[in-house]
């Protein structure tokens, strides 16, 4: 109580003190009442402060009978049950899906196996052979060390965490509660795909594939081009027919190409042979030569932008640069310092997607994420993935192909985890648009899709590689 003033009950002027709380003034006398009012209304704040520990003292004594409770505990014992069912499968996909890969890489030793044994018996090999075969032995001495890895990566209990978690919890959580992301009408696709070409077996028939890995669109006249890797060609397929664009038996052949785009200017096809560490310009017109535009690469994704320039990424470089015409080396837009995972480093980059401001989408393979560099930046940003290789929503595992649509929305070819997902921007996680049912030869299913094309109708190609097959998914609402 502090400073002088008229008594509030009394009037008197001398002796009084002013309450700050109410800031009246009381004489000596009234101001003893004043406190006592005070402490009655303390008292008051203190019985509401006691009825509500009553309260919770009683719900403490009695919520563990609520059947609230006893539902989560009947979801415990579901759950438990549902995890010993899970893993039972998982075992046996595991061992399954060993004994494939390895006898799928015994078949191909043993195919090169008997060449190089034919060849030696009959002394009738050079230097080219050499070359092929030890390219060959290359090649799958990298694929017995990835599937193996591979095998490790299909043990992840992610999304067996993510039932356990997610499942019972959602009713639990309002709308307000939720993780925030962009809302709008999603494009969604028919879950099960229509195979359009291949025949889910490995060959080299006109009708078969051998692990195709990218495919290309004429929007002109709904041709599609894709790139067969392993049968070393690339096939043209319009309205159910099929044709190799080598048909002609060209001098230049492919060897084990890996990715095509369209140069619509030229009327051509711009083609990785990266069996043969080149880029080539293939006319579409059989009488036209065949041109060699970079050399030295090995090049595993291709894109151009709206001004014709051309932007490849550099497996071995770990880079990506942007070709004009007469360039020597290219413009660096993109990695340039050494394998690595920092924001200015990529490790063996695949697919490249180029938006209008000549931002570059690049799939970071072993990075298991999608880097964004804008035009001139020194470092990119990452948009997809969360750089620890994973098969949970906020995970990817060597991303391939990637498409990006008007908003932004990033499309990818999760390669290792044999699903296609869709990841909006600026979002934390992704959703998964077809496959994610583990890897196999269903319509609803995915083994190692590498290749993404989307037409003009936003129906859904995927080069369904380890399938060998192409799968259309239609659109159903956009």
């Amino acid at each position: 109580m502090v400073g002088k003033t008229s008594c509030a009950v009394c009037s008197k002027s001398n002796g009084v003190w002013k309450c700050q709380g109410c800031s009246q003034a009381f004489c000596s006398e009234h101001v003893n009442y004043h406190q006592q009012e005070l402490a009655e209304q303390m008292d008051v704040v203190e019985n509401e402060r006691n009825l509500i520990l009553q309260i919770l003292t009683e719900h403490t004594a009695t919520f563990e009978k609520d059947a609230m409770i006893e539902r989560i505990n009947q979801w415990e014992r579901t759950s438990i049950e549902t995890i010993r069912r899970e893993a039972t499968d998982a075992r046996l996909m595991v061992s399954k899906h060993a004994i494939e890969r390895i006898d799928e890489l015994k078949s191909r030793l043993q195919k090169l196996t008997e060449d190089l044994r034919i060849n030696r018996n009959e002394n009738n090999f050079h230097e080219t052979d050499l070359y092929r075969w030890k390219a060959d032995l290359t090649q799958l001495k990298n694929d017995v060390q990835s599937k193996l890895i591979k095998m490790k990566i299909s043990k992840d209990s992610t999304p067996l965490v993510y039932k356990i978690i997610l499942e019972p919890t959602v009713p639990e959580i309002s709308k307000s509660e939720l993780p925030s992301s962009p809302v709008g009408n999603y494009k969604r696709w028919s879950r099960n795909g229509i195979t359009i070409a291949g025949e889910q077996e490995s060959g080299c028939r006109i009708t078969q594939f051998c692990n195709p890995v990218r495919i290309c669109m004429d929007d002109n006249n709904q041709t599609l081009y894709i790139v067969d890797h392993w049968n070393n060609r690339i096939m043209k397929w319009k309205s159910n027919a099929m044709c190799d664009i080598n048909s002609d038996q060209r001098l230049d052949q492919l060897n084990r190409p890996g990715d095509i785009i369209i140069d619509e200017l030229n009327d051509s096809l711009i083609i990785s042979d990266v069996g043969n560490r080149r880029i080539v310009q293939w006319p579409r017109h059989q009488n036209e030569p065949i041109k060699v535009i970079i050399s030295d690469i090995v090049c595993q994704g291709l894109a151009m932008d709206n001004c014709g320039n051309l932007y490849v990424s550099d497996y071995e470089r770990h880079e990506v640069r942007r070709w004009q015409i007469g360039d020597v080396r290219g413009v660096l837009v993109a990695g340039g310092n050494k394998r690595g995972s920092g924001l200015n480093q990529l490790d063996s980059p695949t697919g490249i997607f180029v938006d209008h401001e000549q931002s570059v989408y690049i799939a970071d393979y072993f990075n298991h994420r999608v880097m964004k560099w804008k035009e001139g930046s020194q470092e990119g940003t990452i948009v997809a993935g969360s750089q620890t290789e994973g098969n949970g929503l906020a995970q990817l595992s060597g991303p391939n192909s990637i498409l990006v649509d008007q908003s932004d929305t990033i499309y990818i070819a999760d390669t290792n985890n044999h699903r296609v997902m869709r990841w909006l921007k600026n979002a934390s996680q992704g959703t998964v648009v077809v496959g994610g049912h583990g890897h196999g030869g269903q319509s609803n299913q995915l083994y190692n899709p590498r290749g993404l094309l989307m037409d003009r109708e936003n129906n859904l190609y995927v080069a369904d590689s380890s399938n060998h097959r192409i799968q259309k998914y239609r659109i159903e609402s956009s």
